[in-house]
């Protein structure tokens, strides 16, 4: 894989929402080696002007449901979450009765589940 040097991005630090405009992002393999203005550009890269763009790190989605049941599998979901710039997630729960209180230390089920397997609604 060649270098990509994208120039005059606006870079937007998540740390701090600041922007920072005219700034270069010079990547190799997949990975950023530098951020700066006035870059270098190797010889073998590919020069992008990246006038007016924005480049942010990863997205993180806090309430996602990737590893549910989806038409296309996980993979599929993962991929279009991929599009979407979204390298994180927090799984959130697909099944509701596992948000059922949990049974009565006295209940004599264990080891103590979320829904009691021996008397369930009952205790």
């Amino acid at each position: 894989m060649t270098a990509l040097l994208l120039r005059h991005a606006v870079v937007v630090d998540t740390r701090d929402g600041s922007l920072r405009p005219g700034t270069d992002v010079l990547t190799d393999g997949g990975t950023i080696t530098a951020v700066g203005t006035g870059l270098d550009a190797p010889r073998d890269a590919t020069v992008v002007d990246a006038t007016g763009r924005y480049v942010v790190p990863g997205y993180n989605d806090m309430h996602a449901h990737p590893l549910g049941v989806s038409p296309g599998g996980l993979e599929s979901t993962l991929e279009l979450m991929l599009a979407h710039g979204i390298t994180g997630y927090r799984q959130m729960h697909d099944d509701l009765h596992c948000c059922a209180p949990a049974p009565p230390a006295n209940c004599g089920s264990r080891p103590r589940r979320r829904r009691c397997s021996r008397c369930p609604g009952r205790c």
